[in-house]
């Protein structure tokens, strides 16, 4: 299991470069990881709700694709 974590965390690293702030990396992992773990395809709403993230954080979530 640790394999495929360093794995997965050198594969997301890879892509820090492509972004100007590390909370946009953040969200692109969080949205990455999201993705990968979610149960329903709903969209952002799967994915707040298969990492358990506050609902407040939903419009933050929209911006990010937005942007």
């Amino acid at each position: 299991m640790e394999e495929i974590l360093n794995l997965l965390n050198d594969s997301l690293m890879t892509f820090y470069a492509c972004f100007k702030n590390g909370e946009a990396f953040h969200w692109f992992v969080c949205t990455i990881v999201g993705i990968m773990i979610r149960s329903e395809r709903l969209g952002v709403t799967s994915i707040i709700r298969a990492l358990g993230i506050a609902p407040c954080h939903y419009e933050a979530l929209l911006h990010f694709f937005r942007a």
